[in-house]
């Protein structure tokens, strides 16, 4: 590791790093006991697609997070992505990934029993507000009749948001023990040197991934692209803060133009006096 890039901190929970950790090939191994431990699940990783990792995927705002695309052994196939902030529309988008890569593994000609069961795995790093009642850390959707919930319309679609600010309280508070894999995931995800040598010892996966986390964090230009990945999302969540307070301020100016009165559109507006007088 380079001195320059020991200075800087750049964790897993970054998409880009996180990508490089889990998408790329002879990750294999520390993917399937990854996903396994968050979903509970005993699946066995044949490929990682790298197709779908592509670095020009690094500015598309479209694309919000980077996938980590995996194929298993049984057919599956698994969106793996990351999430920081911009939680906005983020069912939305959830969905939006699960429906195109379930249709697209229907291909034409075929029958519709040959669609590959799709699951869509998204980790946030922040809590979002209407989760924040629910103790359970893993948030499981699928297709379910309203009335009947135990009959499935089909097995072959899932959406599953794991909360790392749940496990993280969950593991202060002593439900999750500290040694248990999702803490041990947890933990590496928010910064690997958190990690006892004795976890890792324990775990060889673990111990694979951070290998491969200091390996990436070495070179420059994979800190770059990460550092580079971060402010164009810090840019468009200020853009997009931009605008609201643009608009408000519009708002506040034809209240003002209307005659109303000040303390009106300061409780309309969340605008203080000051802010409003400096729009006369």
């Amino acid at each position: 590791m380079t001195n320059q890039s020991k200075n800087i901190a750049i964790y897993p929970t970054n998409d880009w790093i996180f990508k490089r950790v889990y998408g790329r090939k002879g990750s294999e191994n520390i993917t399937e006991k990854f996903i396994n431990a968050f979903l509970d699940l005993d699946i066995k990783v044949k490929d990682l697609n790298e197709q779908k990792n592509l670095e020009t995927d690094i500015m598309d705002e479209k694309a919000g997070i980077i996938d980590v695309f995996v194929e298993t052994h049984d057919g599956t196939q698994i969106d793996l992505e990351m999430q920081v902030g911009n939680y906005e529309d983020f069912g939305v988008r959830l969905t939006k990934y699960a429906c195109q890569l379930f249709a697209n593994s229907l291909k034409k000609g075929s029958s519709y029993d040959s669609c590959k069961k799709t699951i869509v795995m998204a980790l946030i790093k922040d809590d979002i507000d209407k989760y924040s009642s629910l103790e359970n850390y893993r948030l499981r959707w699928n297709l379910r009749e309203e009335v009947s919930h135990n009959i499935l319309l089909t097995d072959k679609f899932e959406v599953v948001i794991i909360r790392l600010a749940k496990i993280n309280e969950l593991i202060h508070n002593n439900k999750i023990k500290d040694n248990e894999k999702i803490a041990l995931w947890t933990k590496f995800l928010f910064n690997p040197k958190d990690l006892k040598e004795e976890d890792m010892k324990e775990n060889p996966e673990i111990k694979e991934a951070v290998e491969i986390y200091n390996d990436v964090t070495s070179d420059m230009g994979e800190i770059n692209a990460a550092i580079r990945r971060d402010m164009f999302l810090s840019d468009i969540a200020s853009g997009k803060k931009r605008a609201v307070e643009e608009g408000i301020k519009k708002v506040a100016k034809k209240m003002l133009d209307a005659n109303e009165p000040i303390d009106k559109i300061i409780q309309f507006t969340g605008l203080t006096k000051e802010e409003i007088e400096e729009l006369k």
